[in-house]
């Protein structure tokens, strides 16, 4: 930590920086102006919530100054870099313009990303994220067309967990595995079906797995569209939390 007099040199420097005066700088940091006088002057030592304060008014990031990244940290950046690429991606795909898909995607985000950082270091340490290919992806999603064609809505409800959601193409979002099912069951009962669901992209943590891919089906003409879907391990079974199509 910087100590004085460097500290108040550098309080100093950025609030001239800036343009502001001392009572300037004191009310933003609602301190008072003989304060800020005794720190730029070397009079005191603030304490690390006044320094912190005084740095983040004067956007300074005062705690990671001077500091060399760590390896965590540098896996960290590199998780963050590859997981916001995945996003833009999805942004791209879905034309996400609504608040409640980004939240889903930004949230699986933020789950892959505490995942990385807490629970999967070992299976994230070359890439961030374990990218899995198409042909792994049978023990995640291996039942889904088959169900959905057969009818068995409650078979296809099992893959969900109990508060899911899901965001269907031209419908408000869907929250609980029940009205999850009874809108499986009306698209069924309406004659749509399920020609292919297949994954393009898989990113998997321990516990988290984010699936992209692409959907064909045909009710009185042929659909196609792309989907995102998020899964979450539990007790060894892969259930979906979070879900949304697009059509082309």
């Amino acid at each position: 930590m910087m100590k004085q007099p460097d500290l108040g040199k550098k309080i100093l420097e950025l609030r001239l920086a800036k343009g502001l005066t001392q009572s300037e700088l004191a009310d933003e940091c609602n301190v008072s102006l003989r304060t800020v006088q005794r720190i730029e002057a070397a009079e005191v030592m603030p304490r690390s919530y006044t320094i912190k304060l005084i740095f983040d008014n004067l956007d300074f990031d005062f705690f990671n100054t001077d500091k060399a990244p760590t390896k965590s940290e540098t896996l960290k950046e590199t998780t963050q870099n590859r997981l916001a690429s995945f996003s833009e991606k999805f942004d791209n795909t879905f034309n996400l313009k609504t608040k409640e898909m980004k939240a889903i995607v930004y949230v699986t985000v933020l789950c892959l990303a505490l995942a990385a950082l807490f629970f999967g270091i070992a299976e994230f340490r070359n890439s961030g994220i374990n990218r899995v290919d198409q042909a792994s992806s049978s023990d995640i999603n291996p039942n889904f067309v088959r169900w959905f064609n057969a009818g068995q809505m409650d078979s296809l409800g099992s893959v969900y967990l109990p508060d899911a959601y899901i965001m269907p193409i031209d419908h408000e979002r869907i929250k609980g595995r029940q009205d999850i099912i009874n809108y499986y069951q009306d698209l069924y009962d309406m004659g749509f079906r399920l020609t292919s669901n297949i994954p393009e992209e898989i990113l998997k943590s321990d516990s988290i797995a984010v699936e992209r891919g692409v959907w064909t089906g045909f009710n009185n003409g042929e659909f196609s569209g792309n989907y995102l879907t998020q899964w979450r391990l539990v007790q060894g079974h892969w259930y979906i939390e979070n879900s949304m199509s697009s059509a082309n």
